[in-house]
């Protein structure tokens, strides 16, 4: 199972975005919400933040857009459990507390690869790898991975 970060929702916004990132994160986003790809809800609430503080999308749109994430996507449920181990990634594989988050919450509803940018591509955690899916050279695993 595959997990989204932030990052690939908001590129899939940012149509100003002088790079293939744009086209790329439309792409994954419509490829991986038939099979239902994992959201945790950390992703859609930075998401949120970062439309209202980059002004991508109106307050309306964004909360819109997640809807549709919502429909689309499994959106697993944030745990206490989740909070505890994310302080244990966090400190372990020196990531951002959040970002330690999202991997707790992807790595227990079941995802074996996380797609993200702002990670080290290629670390594993507990199961779960992340894999940059804007990085040159990764083009064949992101192939591999949408079948």
């Amino acid at each position: 199972m595959i997990a989204l970060d932030t990052n690939v929702l908001v590129y899939a916004e940012a149509a100003s975005d002088p790079s293939n990132r744009h086209i790329a994160a439309q792409e994954l986003i419509l490829r991986l919400g038939a099979p239902g790809a994992i959201v945790p809800l950390q992703v859609l609430a930075e998401f949120l933040n970062v439309c209202r503080r980059k002004a991508l999308l109106s307050t309306g749109n964004a909360v819109e857009r997640v809807g549709g994430y919502m429909d689309v996507f499994n959106i697993p449920e944030t745990t206490p459990d989740d909070l505890l181990i994310a302080a244990q990634y966090a400190a372990r594989y020196q990531l951002a507390y959040f970002d330690a988050l999202i991997c707790a919450v992807a790595s227990r509803a079941g995802a074996t690869v996380l797609l993200s940018e702002d990670m080290a591509d290629g670390m594993e955690i507990d199961g779960l790898r992340i894999v940059n899916p804007f990085r040159a050279g990764n083009e064949g695993v992101i192939a591999n991975l949408l079948g």
